[in-house]
């Protein structure tokens, strides 16, 4: 389910975003994600703040 969710995002950002921003955005999101597991912060606010973020992209 998790993989499914980054790859639905990774295409989001492919649409809306240039490589370079793609990069940079990936490596953001690797971060939140690695500081959220340390903080154990549960995988569905994860999740929330993944969507926030796709649907600030979009626009």
């Amino acid at each position: 389910m998790k993989m499914n969710y980054i790859k639905k995002l990774a295409k989001t950002f492919r649409n809306t975003a240039s490589i370079k921003d793609f990069c940079k955005i990936t490596l953001v999101m690797l971060q939140m994600f690695v500081v959220a597991i340390l903080a154990d912060v549960s995988v569905a606010k994860i999740i929330l703040v993944f969507q926030q973020f796709a649907k600030y992209l979009r626009h």
